[in-house]
């Protein structure tokens, strides 16, 4: 079931290539721009100075604290 879902995904993204349309809602990359996985959320500015941690409750991970220089 799943390979059948990822052809017709596949299928689809080949034929709005090909129809030249993009995504109007998620824009491509930009170049210098970073792409990270397993986030919990979104990404965020950060000014050097700051200061920022977390605290996760529902999975089992530690918090952490990130000083940007």
């Amino acid at each position: 079931m799943q390979s059948q879902q990822r052809a017709r995904r596949l299928e689809r993204t080949k034929d709005r290539e090909q129809s030249g349309r993009r995504d109007q809602v998620n824009p491509p990359l930009a170049a210098g721009e970073i792409v990270t996985t397993g986030t919990l959320t979104r990404a965020l500015p950060v000014s050097a100075g700051e200061t920022w941690t977390t605290q996760l409750t529902g999975v089992g991970l530690d918090g952490i604290c990130v000083r940007f220089a």
